[in-house]
């Protein structure tokens, strides 16, 4: 099945015609507003740009990362940011520093 008449069928993906040129641009229709979102990485770059978006659309974003200076800028830049300063690179990290903590403040 050609990769456009898959597109052409997902509810996720809508068609952007191009001007006179007979062919759809998709894009994702991903809601990203009421959701609480976790951004592992978000505190510079690519992830705090997600992070913003999500935060400007009405989610509630929860950012970590292992650079505590790094989150403290990053939260400076946006208030709205919940950070946490967890090493999701390691089981004891994700077990100790970041599941329990998101559970706890979480419900």
């Amino acid at each position: 099945m050609e990769l456009e008449s898959r597109l052409r069928r997902s509810d996720s993906h809508s068609c952007i015609p191009v001007a006179n040129r007979g062919v759809c641009i998709y894009h994702s229709s991903m809601r990203t507003s009421n959701h609480t979102v976790l951004i592992t990485g978000g505190a510079s770059g690519i992830g705090l740009a997600l992070a913003r978006r999500f935060v400007n659309d009405g989610s509630t974003v929860i950012v970590c990362g292992r650079r505590e200076g790094k989150l403290r800028e990053a939260k400076n830049i946006d208030g709205r940011l919940n950070t946490l300063v967890a090493d999701v690179s390691t089981s004891d990290g994700r077990a100790a520093q970041l599941f329990v903590r998101i559970n706890d403040a979480q419900p």
